[in-house]
This record gives structure tokens, C-alpha cells and sequence, in this order.
């Protein structure tokens, strides 16, 4: 392993990054859930492989309740690092530009708490500034097209190659067909649970001929607006994400290769 990995390896084995690991009893591999990528959801899913119920705990308390039962952050350092090295890690990933829209509508317009976002806020819109009146898609694009450092910015926006920088992780499904990743991982290690059926595709919302770029996101939950990815991107904002988010769209255009060629082969 090289150093830069090493390096990568003791970072997420020893800090907060190990909340996103999880390793179930009886079972050889290690999950990485990833902030936007339907987590709770899988989550939930692999609480059921291993019995623990959940029906009464929320999704806002979800993440702690994980750690204690299935999170790899219940072992030392050295067994987590041990998990990691010696188990393959499994993880989904999400179609960037959605994941990044996802994340504005989700954490930008629909939560007012300003607490979450202040920090951005302010930099883009100077001291004193808030969830109201906020900042526009296109503002939100430039702030994260100006901070290259990935730990360095909110994890619902962070790249999804950074949660496991330095490991080597089998992707083995997207979001948008969730169902069908489980149902693998079902199926490979024989997990006694049934993956959640997929959600129906959304009907076109009725802003997706609209162009909501520059409208601010106060506005936007005033009017009770969550718009959806086609309401927000432009082709510069576009190339701009691209930029940004590189490796994530390595990762995805990958995926989808592969998934072509497995078509092909059937």
C-alpha cells in the first residue's frame, strides 16, 4: 500500500469519517454509505440483515443508532483499520449532477436552520448573512467550485470519492436503481432481508421547464418551490460541477459502462 493511502487508511479508521463504515456481524464485507445517496434507506436495509429492529427510531437519529449496532466505529482504531484492509468494501454512488442539485434543493432550500450553512452564507454573501434571503444555485456552484478542499466543506456536498479516498471499493449499484444493488448484495452474501422496492419515478415537476439558477433559495422556500435538477442547471454550471466533482463522474461513467457491457453479454 502506498504511503498517500496509508495515510488515507489511519485518517478514516481514527476520526469522524469512520461513522460512514459499516461492518455487520456474521457477514464478510464492510458497507460505505454515502451522504445524498439514499443512506437512510440502506441503512435501514442492512439493520434488517442482521434483526435489529428500527420502526420507532427516526431518520434524525438513525446515524447514532447505526454506530452503536453496526457501525465500524464501535471497534478500535486497529480492528477498523484490520476491516478495511481485509474486507471488501461496498458502497452506492449517485449520478453527480442530481446528487449535487439533490443536496441544494434538500439542505439549502427545504432546512432554514442556519446553523447548517452559515459558514457558506457569509462567505458568499459577506458577515450577517443567512438562511434568508440565502443564495442561489449558481452562487451555490461557485462556492463549491472555489473550495477544492473536500474535507474542508459540508458532507451532503462532499465528493463521493472522498469518503473513501485511498480504499479499494467495489461500487456495486446506483440510486436510481437501488433496488437492484441491494438485491445483489443480497444475493451474494445471502442477507435474510428484502431490499426495499425502488421509488417510483418522480412525474415532472412543474418547474422543470422553469430556469431557477439565480432565484435565491429563501425565495424558493417561501414559495414552497423545490425544484428539481432540470430547473437549476445551465451548460456553464454544468461544466463547472464537472470540474469540481471529476473523479465522481469517473466513478459513474464506469459504473455505467459496466453496466452496458453486462447488458451486452446477457
Amino acid at each position: 500500500m502506498q504511503n498517500v493511502q496509508s495515510y488515507d487508511l489511519v485518517l478514516i479508521a481514527s476520526t469522524w469519517r469512520a461513522a460512514h463504515f459499516f461492518k455487520l456481524d456474521g457477514f464478510d464485507f464492510v458497507f460505505c454509505t454515502i451522504p445524498k445517496n439514499a443512506n437512510r434507506t440502506i441503512k435501514r436495509f442492512l439493520l434488517d440483515a442482521v434483526g435489529i429492529p428500527h420502526a420507532n427510531i427516526s431518520d434524525s437519529d438513525l446515524q447514532e443508532f447505526c454506530s452503536d449496532g453496526i457501525g465500524i466505529d464501535r471497534f478500535s482504531v486497529e480492528d477498523r483499520i484490520s476491516l478495511l484492509t481485509t474486507l471488501p468494501i461496498l458502497t452506492i454512488i449517485r449520478d453527480p449532477y442530481e446528487r449535487i442539485a439533490s443536496a441544494f434543493s434538500d439542505r439549502v432550500v427545504r432546512i432554514e436552520r442556519e446553523e447548517f450553512n452559515r459558514s457558506m452564507f457569509e462567505q458568499v454573501h459577506g458577515s450577517g448573512a443567512g438562511a434568508d434571503p440565502g443564495i442561489s444555485f449558481r452562487e451555490f456552484v461557485g462556492y463549491l467550485s472555489t473550495h477544492p478542499e473536500d474535507d474542508q466543506i459540508d458532507h451532503h456536498w462532499r465528493p463521493q470519492a472522498a469518503f473513501f479516498r485511498g480504499l479499494d471499493v467495489e461500487v456495486i449499484g446506483e440510486v436510481r436503481s437501488l433496488n437492484k444493488a441491494l438485491a445483489f448484495l443480497q444475493e451474494k452474501y445471502a442477507l435474510p432481508a428484502e431490499p426495499p422496492q425502488d421509488q417510483p419515478r418522480l412525474a415532472a415537476s412543474q418547474w422543470s421547464g422553469s430556469l431557477l439558477t439565480d432565484v435565491l433559495s429563501g425565495d424558493l422556500r417561501r414559495q414552497g418551490i423545490i425544484p428539481p435538477a432540470a430547473a437549476l442547471y445551465t451548460a456553464d454550471l454544468k461544466n463547472d460541477i464537472h470540474k469540481r466533482y471529476a473523479k465522481d463522474f469517473a466513478l459513474f461513467d464506469r459504473l455505467r459502462q459496466q453496466s452496458s457491457v453486462q447488458k451486452m453479454v446477457r
